[in-house]
């Protein structure tokens, strides 16, 4: 064989490699965003019931709810 051809045999053989390694990055990065997603959507159905459930409590009740909130957050 030439050398011209051990040069391509390694050159396609490291375009391989490399398209390999992309294959894998762009699978992990679409399970990363499929977990992102549903993620996403569990938070968007919890804040859905959430304000809900505000909506149906009354002033009494949403000042409660209000004074709990801010009690946790000066506790964290």
């Amino acid at each position: 064989m030439t050398l011209q051809t051990e040069e391509a045999k390694a050159t396609v053989a490291e375009i391989a490699a490399e398209n390999a390694a992309l294959k894998e990055t762009n699978q992990a990065a679409e399970a990363e965003a499929e977990a992102a997603a549903e993620q996403a959507k569990q938070m968007a159905q919890v804040t859905e019931e959430v304000l809900e459930e505000l909506q149906e409590m009354d002033a009494e009740e949403l000042q409660e709810v209000k004074e709990e909130v801010q009690e946790a957050a000066e506790q964290a």
